[in-house]
Protein backbone atom coordinates (compact mmCIF):
# COMPACT_ATOMS: atom_id res chain seq x y z
CA UNK A 1 0.00 0.00 0.00
CA UNK A 2 1.36 3.45 -0.95
CA UNK A 3 0.58 7.03 0.11
CA UNK A 4 -2.29 7.46 -2.39
CA UNK A 5 -3.98 4.23 -1.34
CA UNK A 6 -3.46 4.95 2.37
CA UNK A 7 -5.00 8.42 1.98
CA UNK A 8 -8.14 7.15 0.25
CA UNK A 9 -8.55 4.18 2.59
CA UNK A 10 -8.18 6.41 5.65
CA UNK A 11 -10.65 8.97 4.29
CA UNK A 12 -13.23 6.30 3.50
CA UNK A 13 -12.96 4.66 6.91
CA UNK A 14 -13.00 7.96 8.83
CA UNK A 15 -16.00 9.37 6.91
CA UNK A 16 -17.99 6.13 6.91
CA UNK A 17 -19.87 6.83 10.19
CA UNK A 18 -20.96 10.34 9.09
CA UNK A 19 -23.86 9.39 6.82
CA UNK A 20 -24.12 8.65 3.13
CA UNK A 21 -23.12 12.09 1.79
CA UNK A 22 -19.36 11.95 2.55
CA UNK A 23 -19.22 8.43 1.12
CA UNK A 24 -21.18 9.51 -1.96
CA UNK A 25 -18.74 12.37 -2.49
CA UNK A 26 -15.78 9.98 -2.28
CA UNK A 27 -17.51 7.55 -4.66
CA UNK A 28 -18.06 10.24 -7.30
CA UNK A 29 -14.55 11.64 -6.90
CA UNK A 30 -12.95 8.19 -7.16
CA UNK A 31 -14.71 7.52 -10.46
CA UNK A 32 -12.27 9.67 -12.45
CA UNK A 33 -9.11 8.05 -11.02
CA UNK A 34 -9.13 5.13 -13.43
CA UNK A 35 -5.52 4.10 -12.86
CA UNK A 36 -5.61 4.23 -9.06
CA UNK A 37 -5.72 1.38 -6.57
CA UNK A 38 -6.76 1.54 -2.93
CA UNK A 39 -4.97 -1.60 -1.82
CA UNK A 40 -2.24 -3.71 -3.37
CA UNK A 41 -1.02 -7.11 -2.26
CA UNK A 42 1.78 -8.33 -4.47
CA UNK A 43 0.48 -8.51 -8.02
CA UNK A 44 -3.11 -8.04 -6.84
CA UNK A 45 -4.44 -4.47 -7.09
CA UNK A 46 -7.87 -3.47 -5.77
CA UNK A 47 -9.06 -0.57 -7.96
CA UNK A 48 -9.93 2.60 -6.08
CA UNK A 49 -13.49 3.17 -7.33
CA UNK A 50 -14.81 -0.38 -6.68
CA UNK A 51 -13.22 -0.28 -3.22
CA UNK A 52 -15.03 2.95 -2.33
CA UNK A 53 -18.20 1.61 -3.94
CA UNK A 54 -18.17 -1.47 -1.69
CA UNK A 55 -18.00 0.78 1.37
CA UNK A 56 -20.80 2.92 -0.08
CA UNK A 57 -22.93 -0.21 -0.52
CA UNK A 58 -22.31 -1.09 3.12
CA UNK A 59 -23.32 2.45 4.14
CA UNK A 60 -26.57 2.23 2.17
CA UNK A 61 -27.46 -0.98 4.00
CA UNK A 62 -27.29 0.79 7.37
CA UNK A 63 -30.04 3.06 8.76
CA UNK A 64 -30.12 6.48 7.08
CA UNK A 65 -32.37 9.54 6.97
CA UNK A 66 -34.46 8.25 9.86
CA UNK A 67 -35.14 4.90 8.18
CA UNK A 68 -34.00 1.45 9.23
CA UNK A 69 -31.75 -1.16 7.71
CA UNK A 70 -32.23 -2.10 4.08
CA UNK A 71 -34.86 -4.78 3.45
CA UNK A 72 -33.01 -7.55 1.65
CA UNK A 73 -36.35 -9.11 0.69
CA UNK A 74 -37.18 -6.09 -1.47
CA UNK A 75 -38.15 -7.14 -5.00
CA UNK A 76 -35.62 -4.92 -6.79
CA UNK A 77 -32.77 -6.13 -4.59
CA UNK A 78 -33.73 -9.77 -5.08
CA UNK A 79 -33.91 -9.22 -8.85
CA UNK A 80 -30.44 -7.65 -8.76
CA UNK A 81 -29.04 -10.62 -6.83
CA UNK A 82 -30.69 -12.97 -9.32
CA UNK A 83 -29.09 -11.01 -12.19
CA UNK A 84 -25.68 -11.33 -10.56
CA UNK A 85 -26.07 -15.11 -10.16
CA UNK A 86 -27.26 -15.51 -13.78
CA UNK A 87 -24.37 -13.46 -15.17
CA UNK A 88 -21.77 -15.46 -13.21
CA UNK A 89 -23.22 -18.80 -14.35
CA UNK A 90 -23.61 -17.57 -17.94
CA UNK A 91 -20.02 -16.29 -18.07
CA UNK A 92 -18.53 -19.50 -16.69
CA UNK A 93 -20.57 -21.57 -19.14
CA UNK A 94 -19.76 -19.37 -22.17
CA UNK A 95 -16.04 -19.07 -21.43
CA UNK A 96 -15.76 -22.86 -21.29
CA UNK A 97 -18.15 -23.52 -24.19
CA UNK A 98 -16.17 -21.35 -26.59
CA UNK A 99 -12.78 -22.08 -25.05
CA UNK A 100 -9.94 -21.80 -27.55
CA UNK A 101 -11.28 -18.90 -29.64
CA UNK A 102 -8.71 -16.17 -30.22
CA UNK A 103 -9.75 -13.16 -28.14
CA UNK A 104 -8.30 -9.75 -27.33
CA UNK A 105 -8.12 -10.19 -23.57
CA UNK A 106 -8.08 -7.46 -20.93
CA UNK A 107 -5.21 -9.39 -19.34
CA UNK A 108 -3.05 -7.84 -22.07
CA UNK A 109 -2.79 -4.33 -23.46
CA UNK A 110 -4.15 -3.50 -26.91
CA UNK A 111 -0.54 -3.42 -28.12
CA UNK A 112 0.26 -6.92 -26.83
CA UNK A 113 -3.02 -8.30 -28.16
CA UNK A 114 -2.28 -6.79 -31.56
CA UNK A 115 1.19 -8.32 -31.73
CA UNK A 116 0.07 -11.80 -30.63
CA UNK A 117 -3.35 -11.60 -32.31
CA UNK A 118 -4.94 -12.11 -28.93
CA UNK A 119 -4.89 -15.27 -26.86
CA UNK A 120 -7.03 -18.43 -26.59
CA UNK A 121 -10.24 -17.90 -24.62
CA UNK A 122 -10.39 -19.55 -21.22
CA UNK A 123 -12.01 -18.91 -17.87
CA UNK A 124 -9.52 -16.57 -16.20
CA UNK A 125 -8.85 -13.61 -13.97
CA UNK A 126 -10.16 -11.32 -16.72
CA UNK A 127 -13.63 -12.80 -16.22
CA UNK A 128 -13.40 -12.66 -12.44
CA UNK A 129 -12.22 -9.06 -12.43
CA UNK A 130 -15.08 -7.80 -14.61
CA UNK A 131 -17.66 -9.99 -12.86
CA UNK A 132 -16.75 -8.61 -9.43
CA UNK A 133 -16.88 -4.98 -10.63
CA UNK A 134 -20.11 -5.48 -12.61
CA UNK A 135 -21.73 -7.28 -9.67
CA UNK A 136 -20.81 -4.37 -7.42
CA UNK A 137 -22.37 -1.92 -9.89
CA UNK A 138 -25.60 -3.93 -10.14
CA UNK A 139 -25.88 -4.24 -6.37
CA UNK A 140 -25.21 -0.52 -5.92
CA UNK A 141 -27.81 0.27 -8.56
CA UNK A 142 -30.47 -1.76 -6.76
CA UNK A 143 -29.64 -0.25 -3.35
CA UNK A 144 -29.69 3.29 -4.72
CA UNK A 145 -33.08 2.53 -6.25
CA UNK A 146 -34.23 1.27 -2.84
CA UNK A 147 -32.95 4.46 -1.16
CA UNK A 148 -33.86 6.76 -4.07
CA UNK A 149 -36.17 8.94 -1.96
CA UNK A 150 -33.48 9.45 0.68
CA UNK A 151 -30.50 10.45 -1.50
CA UNK A 152 -30.36 14.15 -2.39
CA UNK A 153 -30.20 14.55 -6.17
CA UNK A 154 -28.91 18.14 -6.00
CA UNK A 155 -26.04 17.05 -3.76
CA UNK A 156 -25.32 14.18 -6.14
CA UNK A 157 -25.20 16.54 -9.13
CA UNK A 158 -22.98 19.01 -7.26
CA UNK A 159 -20.54 16.18 -6.47
CA UNK A 160 -20.41 15.25 -10.15
CA UNK A 161 -19.78 18.85 -11.24
CA UNK A 162 -17.16 19.42 -8.52
CA UNK A 163 -15.36 16.30 -9.72
CA UNK A 164 -15.45 17.73 -13.24
CA UNK A 165 -13.84 20.94 -11.94
CA UNK A 166 -11.08 18.87 -10.30
CA UNK A 167 -10.48 17.03 -13.57
CA UNK A 168 -10.30 20.30 -15.56
CA UNK A 169 -7.88 21.68 -12.98
CA UNK A 170 -5.57 18.66 -13.31
CA UNK A 171 -5.65 19.04 -17.11
CA UNK A 172 -4.66 22.71 -16.79
CA UNK A 173 -1.78 21.64 -14.53
CA UNK A 174 -0.72 19.22 -17.30
CA UNK A 175 -0.59 22.12 -19.74
CA UNK A 176 1.00 24.83 -17.60
CA UNK A 177 3.07 22.84 -15.08
CA UNK A 178 4.06 19.55 -16.77
CA UNK A 179 6.63 18.72 -14.09
CA UNK A 180 3.96 19.00 -11.37
CA UNK A 181 1.63 16.77 -13.41
CA UNK A 182 4.38 14.19 -13.82
CA UNK A 183 4.94 14.09 -10.07
CA UNK A 184 1.17 13.88 -9.46
CA UNK A 185 0.85 11.07 -12.01
CA UNK A 186 3.45 8.97 -10.22
CA UNK A 187 1.18 9.23 -7.19
CA UNK A 188 -2.27 8.61 -8.71
CA UNK A 189 -1.37 5.98 -11.34
CA UNK A 190 -0.45 3.40 -8.74
CA UNK A 191 -2.42 0.48 -10.20
CA UNK A 192 0.18 -1.69 -11.92
CA UNK A 193 -2.58 -3.72 -13.62
CA UNK A 194 -3.16 -0.87 -16.09
CA UNK A 195 -1.08 0.05 -19.08
CA UNK A 196 -0.76 3.80 -18.48
CA UNK A 197 0.04 5.89 -21.58
CA UNK A 198 -0.98 9.25 -20.08
CA UNK A 199 2.62 10.15 -19.18
CA UNK A 200 3.91 9.61 -22.70
CA UNK A 201 1.13 11.20 -24.75
CA UNK A 202 1.22 14.62 -26.39
CA UNK A 203 -2.53 14.87 -25.62
CA UNK A 204 -4.02 15.44 -22.20
CA UNK A 205 -5.38 12.44 -20.29
CA UNK A 206 -5.88 14.02 -16.88
CA UNK A 207 -6.65 11.29 -14.37
CA UNK A 208 -7.44 8.64 -17.00
CA UNK A 209 -4.85 6.20 -18.27
CA UNK A 210 -5.21 7.23 -21.92
CA UNK A 211 -6.50 10.20 -23.97
CA UNK A 212 -9.49 8.39 -25.50
CA UNK A 213 -11.29 7.87 -22.18
CA UNK A 214 -10.41 11.39 -21.07
CA UNK A 215 -11.94 12.67 -24.32
CA UNK A 216 -15.09 10.66 -23.70
CA UNK A 217 -15.38 12.02 -20.16
CA UNK A 218 -14.82 15.68 -20.96
CA UNK A 219 -17.02 15.70 -24.08
CA UNK A 220 -19.84 13.97 -22.20
CA UNK A 221 -20.29 17.25 -20.32
CA UNK A 222 -19.40 19.85 -22.96
CA UNK A 223 -22.59 20.28 -25.01
CA UNK A 224 -25.14 19.44 -22.25
CA UNK A 225 -23.59 22.01 -19.92
CA UNK A 226 -23.34 24.64 -22.65
CA UNK A 227 -27.07 24.14 -23.31
CA UNK A 228 -28.06 24.16 -19.62
CA UNK A 229 -29.90 27.12 -18.09
CA UNK A 230 -27.47 28.10 -15.33
CA UNK A 231 -24.54 30.35 -16.23
CA UNK A 232 -22.13 28.40 -14.05
CA UNK A 233 -22.95 25.28 -16.07
CA UNK A 234 -22.21 27.15 -19.28
CA UNK A 235 -18.85 28.28 -17.90
CA UNK A 236 -18.04 24.65 -17.04
CA UNK A 237 -19.07 23.69 -20.56
CA UNK A 238 -16.58 26.19 -21.98
CA UNK A 239 -13.93 24.70 -19.71
CA UNK A 240 -14.72 21.28 -21.18
CA UNK A 241 -14.28 22.63 -24.72
CA UNK A 242 -10.91 24.11 -23.73
CA UNK A 243 -9.72 20.78 -22.30
CA UNK A 244 -10.90 18.94 -25.39
CA UNK A 245 -8.71 21.28 -27.47
CA UNK A 246 -5.81 19.81 -25.49
CA UNK A 247 -7.09 16.27 -25.92
CA UNK A 248 -8.09 15.97 -29.58
CA UNK A 249 -9.11 12.32 -29.32
CA UNK A 250 -11.33 10.61 -31.85
CA UNK A 251 -13.60 9.36 -29.07
CA UNK A 252 -13.96 12.92 -27.80
CA UNK A 253 -14.89 14.21 -31.24
CA UNK A 254 -17.43 11.44 -31.74
CA UNK A 255 -18.97 12.14 -28.32
CA UNK A 256 -19.07 15.86 -29.06
CA UNK A 257 -20.86 15.30 -32.38
CA UNK A 258 -23.27 12.69 -31.07
CA UNK A 259 -24.19 14.82 -28.04
CA UNK A 260 -25.83 17.54 -30.18
CA UNK A 261 -28.89 15.50 -31.30
CA UNK A 262 -29.11 13.78 -27.91
CA UNK A 263 -29.23 17.14 -26.12
CA UNK A 264 -31.94 18.35 -28.49
CA UNK A 265 -34.02 15.19 -28.06
CA UNK A 266 -33.69 14.74 -24.29
CA UNK A 267 -32.91 18.16 -22.84
CA UNK A 268 -35.35 20.14 -24.96
CA UNK A 269 -37.97 17.46 -25.67
CA UNK A 270 -38.44 15.74 -22.35
CA UNK A 271 -39.92 12.31 -23.10
CA UNK A 272 -38.31 9.01 -22.16
CA UNK A 273 -39.70 7.45 -25.37
CA UNK A 274 -37.04 9.43 -27.23
CA UNK A 275 -34.38 7.01 -25.97
CA UNK A 276 -35.22 4.80 -28.93
CA UNK A 277 -34.80 7.77 -31.24
CA UNK A 278 -31.44 8.48 -29.58
CA UNK A 279 -30.34 4.93 -30.33
CA UNK A 280 -31.37 5.24 -33.98
CA UNK A 281 -29.70 8.63 -34.38
CA UNK A 282 -26.52 7.41 -32.64
CA UNK A 283 -26.15 4.34 -34.83
CA UNK A 284 -26.93 6.35 -37.98
CA UNK A 285 -24.42 9.06 -37.09
CA UNK A 286 -21.84 6.42 -36.21
CA UNK A 287 -21.95 5.33 -39.84
CA UNK A 288 -22.45 8.80 -41.33
CA UNK A 289 -19.55 10.62 -39.66
CA UNK A 290 -16.94 7.89 -39.96
CA UNK A 291 -15.23 9.68 -42.90
CA UNK A 292 -14.98 12.81 -40.75
CA UNK A 293 -13.73 10.73 -37.83
CA UNK A 294 -11.03 9.19 -40.02
CA UNK A 295 -9.82 12.60 -41.21
CA UNK A 296 -9.76 13.90 -37.66
CA UNK A 297 -8.00 10.77 -36.48
CA UNK A 298 -5.19 11.33 -38.97
CA UNK A 299 -4.82 14.88 -37.69
CA UNK A 300 -4.80 13.73 -34.08
CA UNK A 301 -2.29 10.97 -34.78
CA UNK A 302 0.18 13.63 -35.98
CA UNK A 303 0.15 14.93 -32.43
CA UNK A 304 0.89 11.55 -30.88
CA UNK A 305 3.24 8.68 -31.63
CA UNK A 306 0.51 6.14 -30.76
CA UNK A 307 -0.74 3.60 -33.29
CA UNK A 308 -3.84 3.00 -31.18
CA UNK A 309 -6.21 3.54 -34.10
CA UNK A 310 -4.91 0.49 -35.98
CA UNK A 311 -4.80 -1.63 -32.84
CA UNK A 312 -8.30 -0.69 -31.75
CA UNK A 313 -9.62 -1.40 -35.23
CA UNK A 314 -8.08 -4.87 -35.08
CA UNK A 315 -9.65 -5.45 -31.64
CA UNK A 316 -13.09 -4.44 -32.95
CA UNK A 317 -12.77 -6.68 -35.99
CA UNK A 318 -11.73 -9.69 -33.90
CA UNK A 319 -14.57 -9.14 -31.41
CA UNK A 320 -17.07 -8.72 -34.25
CA UNK A 321 -15.95 -12.01 -35.81
CA UNK A 322 -16.37 -13.75 -32.45
CA UNK A 323 -19.98 -12.56 -32.24
CA UNK A 324 -20.62 -14.77 -35.25
CA UNK A 325 -18.35 -17.52 -33.92
CA UNK A 326 -20.50 -17.67 -30.77
CA UNK A 327 -23.71 -17.53 -32.85
CA UNK A 328 -24.77 -14.37 -31.03
CA UNK A 329 -24.74 -16.18 -27.67
CA UNK A 330 -21.77 -14.19 -26.34
CA UNK A 331 -18.45 -15.19 -24.80
CA UNK A 332 -19.18 -14.08 -21.24
CA UNK A 333 -18.37 -11.06 -19.11
CA UNK A 334 -14.71 -10.05 -19.44
CA UNK A 335 -13.90 -12.70 -22.05
CA UNK A 336 -12.95 -10.22 -24.78
CA UNK A 337 -12.30 -6.50 -24.95
CA UNK A 338 -13.11 -4.57 -28.09
CA UNK A 339 -12.59 -0.84 -28.55
CA UNK A 340 -16.29 -0.05 -28.95
CA UNK A 341 -18.76 -0.40 -26.07
CA UNK A 342 -21.50 -1.61 -28.41
CA UNK A 343 -19.35 -4.40 -29.85
CA UNK A 344 -18.03 -5.34 -26.39
CA UNK A 345 -21.55 -5.65 -24.94
CA UNK A 346 -22.81 -7.85 -27.79
CA UNK A 347 -19.60 -9.89 -27.74
CA UNK A 348 -19.64 -10.43 -23.96
CA UNK A 349 -23.36 -10.67 -23.20
CA UNK A 350 -24.78 -11.92 -26.46
CA UNK A 351 -27.82 -10.45 -28.14
CA UNK A 352 -30.41 -12.01 -25.82
CA UNK A 353 -28.96 -11.19 -22.41
CA UNK A 354 -27.78 -7.80 -23.67
CA UNK A 355 -31.34 -6.80 -24.63
CA UNK A 356 -32.83 -8.14 -21.38
CA UNK A 357 -30.22 -6.28 -19.32
CA UNK A 358 -30.99 -3.06 -21.24
CA UNK A 359 -34.68 -3.54 -20.46
CA UNK A 360 -33.81 -4.00 -16.77
CA UNK A 361 -31.99 -0.66 -16.74
CA UNK A 362 -34.83 1.02 -18.61
CA UNK A 363 -37.38 -0.16 -16.04
CA UNK A 364 -35.30 1.35 -13.24
CA UNK A 365 -35.02 4.65 -15.09
CA UNK A 366 -38.62 5.06 -16.21
CA UNK A 367 -39.86 5.93 -12.70
CA UNK A 368 -37.64 9.00 -12.44
CA UNK A 369 -39.11 12.48 -11.96
CA UNK A 370 -39.52 13.89 -15.46
CA UNK A 371 -40.18 17.44 -14.22
CA UNK A 372 -36.80 17.93 -12.60
CA UNK A 373 -34.25 20.09 -14.47
CA UNK A 374 -31.43 18.32 -12.62
CA UNK A 375 -32.73 14.93 -13.72
CA UNK A 376 -33.07 16.02 -17.35
CA UNK A 377 -29.46 17.16 -17.30
CA UNK A 378 -28.29 13.92 -15.66
CA UNK A 379 -30.21 11.63 -18.00
CA UNK A 380 -28.76 13.59 -20.93
CA UNK A 381 -25.22 13.23 -19.55
CA UNK A 382 -25.66 9.50 -19.05
CA UNK A 383 -27.10 9.01 -22.54
CA UNK A 384 -24.26 11.00 -24.12
CA UNK A 385 -21.64 8.98 -22.22
CA UNK A 386 -23.28 5.68 -23.17
CA UNK A 387 -23.63 6.32 -26.89
CA UNK A 388 -20.33 8.22 -27.00
CA UNK A 389 -18.70 5.03 -25.74
CA UNK A 390 -19.61 3.35 -29.01
CA UNK A 391 -16.53 5.03 -30.45
CA UNK A 392 -13.60 4.01 -28.24
CA UNK A 393 -14.61 2.85 -24.78
CA UNK A 394 -14.33 -0.91 -24.24
CA UNK A 395 -15.46 -0.88 -20.59
CA UNK A 396 -19.11 -1.30 -19.64
CA UNK A 397 -17.91 -1.14 -16.02
CA UNK A 398 -16.49 2.39 -16.51
CA UNK A 399 -17.03 4.07 -13.15
CA UNK A 400 -18.10 7.58 -14.15
CA UNK A 401 -20.76 6.26 -16.55
CA UNK A 402 -22.34 4.22 -13.75
CA UNK A 403 -22.15 7.26 -11.45
CA UNK A 404 -24.30 9.17 -13.94
CA UNK A 405 -26.75 6.26 -14.07
CA UNK A 406 -27.00 6.17 -10.27
CA UNK A 407 -27.65 9.91 -10.18
CA UNK A 408 -30.52 9.57 -12.68
CA UNK A 409 -32.38 7.21 -10.36
CA UNK A 410 -32.31 9.14 -7.09
CA UNK A 411 -35.25 11.39 -6.19
CA UNK A 412 -34.37 12.88 -2.80
CA UNK A 413 -34.99 16.65 -2.63
CA UNK A 414 -36.84 16.69 -5.97
CA UNK A 415 -40.46 16.47 -4.89
CA UNK A 416 -40.42 19.66 -2.83
CA UNK A 417 -38.70 21.61 -5.61
CA UNK A 418 -41.18 20.41 -8.23
CA UNK A 419 -44.14 21.23 -5.97
CA UNK A 420 -42.74 24.72 -5.38
CA UNK A 421 -42.39 25.29 -9.14
CA UNK A 422 -45.96 24.24 -9.75
CA UNK A 423 -47.26 26.53 -7.00
CA UNK A 424 -45.47 29.47 -8.58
Amino acid sequence: MDLWGITWTALALVLFPFGYKPMLFLLVMSSIFQGSSALSMGALNIPLSPFVECLFVARLCLPMEGKGFVNLKNKKILVAILWIVIIWIYTYFSANLFSGLRVYSSLQSFESNFVTHGMPLRWSGANLNQLVILSTHILTLSLIYYRREDIDKSFFLNCILFTLVVFIGICIVWKIFPAVYTALSLLIFNNTSYSVTALYEARVSGTFVEPSLAGLYICTFAVPLLCAKKKVYKILGLGCVFVFALNLSTSGLFTLVISAPIVFILLFRKTIQNYFLCALVSITMTLAIMPVINLFSKYAEQKSSSDSGVMRGAANLNAFENIFNSYGFGLGVGSERASSLLITIINNFGIGIGLIFALYGYRLLKNRNKNSDANQLLITLFTVSFFGSFSANPEYTLAFMWILLYACIVKGGELDVVAEKKSN
